[in-house]
């Protein structure tokens, strides 16, 4: 286990092409989920074409003691067009507002990808691969719950473990939830009945023993 010996900075949005190319050397047309090694403002770096942001951007392993001098150098290349520091909550509000599933909230080991919307990673028809025959069941298996968006539309902030109600019942749960800055709303993902996972389905969210008005909305937000 080599962790700590590197850090990891992550450069995102839709000018980050342009930033990282003026202290890095790209290759042309560097596709999406590839990764090349290579160095950063003269920093050895693995550079990964890839973010939770919804957004472009690339994910850059370095050795940790050049981890500050490299996101010094990103900056300066940034300010120019607008690069500013943020953190993981910045973070979580675009991945929310991507619809992204993340591990320990949409995901975890009880889950499975058909029910989280992510039947497009998993080749049924080729079979073979770990957990082939548990997918299989799950597939011929009716449905008993759906990853869906919702936005709520009373007064409150959806958070994950906030219960999902349907005139006053409770039919699922909140699994990540907060405020769009971008669609000054309060959105949110969650699990509820295949039935219920309908845009447009009035939905309630509990919050402080409040039943809020809300209803799902497609996903992604943006």
């Amino acid at each position: 286990d080599r962790s700590e010996r590197y850090g990891l900075l992550a450069l995102q949005g839709p000018a980050s092409t342009a930033i990282l190319s003026r202290i890095a050397t790209l290759p042309t047309a560097m596709k999406r989920f590839r990764f090349v090694e290579g160095s950063v403002a003269g920093a050895q770096a693995l550079i990964s074409h890839t973010g939770y942001t919804g957004s472009d951007g690339f994910a850059l392993y370095v050795e940790a003691q050049d981890t500050l001098h490299v996101w010094n150098a990103l900056l300066e290349a940034g300010r120019p067009l607008g690069l500013l520091p943020c953190g993981l909550g910045a973070r979580d509000t675009l991945r929310l507002e991507a619809a992204l599933p993340l591990y320990g909230h949409e995901l975890d080991d009880t889950t499975s990808p058909l029910e989280a919307g992510l039947a497009r990673f998993v080749k049924r028809e080729a079979g073979g691969f770990l957990g082939a025959e548990a997918i299989e069941r799950r597939a011929q298996a009716p449905a008993t719950r759906a990853l869906a968006g919702f936005v709520v539309e009373g007064r409150g902030i959806a958070r994950a473990e906030h219960p999902i109600l349907r005139g006053g019942e409770r039919v699922g749960v909140v699994t990540s939830g907060a405020p769009s800055p971008t669609l000054g709303k309060s959105i949110g993902l969650g699990y509820v009945p295949p039935a219920l996972a309908v845009p447009g389905t009035p939905i309630e969210i509990g919050i402080r023993e409040r039943a809020v008005a809300a209803r799902i909305v497609a996903a992604p937000f943006l």
